[in-house]
C-alpha cells in the first residue's frame, strides 16, 4: 500500500489510488465526464462515448423546482450521498443558469441540467462510495505556521539521484 509523506503518514493513512492518480489523469477524467455530458454520450469524441451509440436520456419534469431536480440527480448519480450544502449550492447554480439562458424553456432546462451535471460530477460525493465527505468550515490558512513547521520528511525513502 502507498503511504504518502506528511500528515497522511503521521496519522497512519494509506491511499493506494495515489500511486496512479496525478493531475493530468484527474483532468482527463473530468474532461471525459464533461464531454459526455455536453454531447449526451452520443458518438462523443470528447467524452467516454467514442465509438458507441447511445443517449443519456434522463429529462426533468418542467414543473420540478431546482431543488427537486437536484435531489433526483443526487439520487441517480451519488445514491443520495450529495450533502445538503452541496445540493443547495447546485440548486442555486441550476436556477441561475436557467434564468441566464435565453430561448425556449426546453433550451433553458437543457442548459441548466448540463450545468448541474457538471457540478455533481465534480463533487467529492460523486467520486466516493460511502458517506465520508464532511466539511469542517475551518480556515485552511488560519494556522499556516503549524503546517510549515511540520516535518514532512520520511526516513524510509531516499531521494533519487540524477544519472542513476
Amino acid at each position: 500500500d502507498f503511504k504518502s509523506s506528511g500528515r497522511g503518514s503521521s496519522s497512519g493513512l494509506y491511499a493506494p489510488e495515489e500511486m496512479v492518480l496525478d493531475l493530468p489523469r484527474i483532468t482527463d477524467l473530468l474532461n471525459g465526464f464533461y464531454g459526455t455530458i455536453h454531447s449526451w454520450g452520443f458518438n462523443s469524441r470528447y467524452g467516454f462515448g467514442a465509438g458507441w451509440s447511445g443517449v443519456l436520456s434522463w429529462m426533468q419534469d418542467p414543473e420540478m423546482s431546482a431543488a427537486e431536480v437536484i435531489d433526483e440527480l443526487a439520487t441517480l448519480l451519488t445514491a443520495g450521498r450529495l450533502t445538503v450544502e452541496n445540493r443547495a449550492l447546485i440548486a442555486d447554480a441550476y436556477a441561475a443558469k436557467y434564468d441566464a439562458t435565453g430561448g425556449w424553456p426546453s433550451a433553458k432546462l437543457e442548459a441548466a441540467k448540463k450545468y448541474a451535471l457538471q457540478l455533481i460530477t465534480s463533487s467529492a460525493e460523486f467520486h466516493t462510495t460511502n458517506n465520508i465527505v464532511t466539511k469542517s468550515n475551518k480556515d485552511r490558512y488560519k494556522d499556516q505556521s503549524a503546517v510549515e513547521e511540520e516535518d514532512t520528511t520520511n526516513g524510509d525513502v531516499e531521494a533519487p539521484v540524477c544519472g542513476e
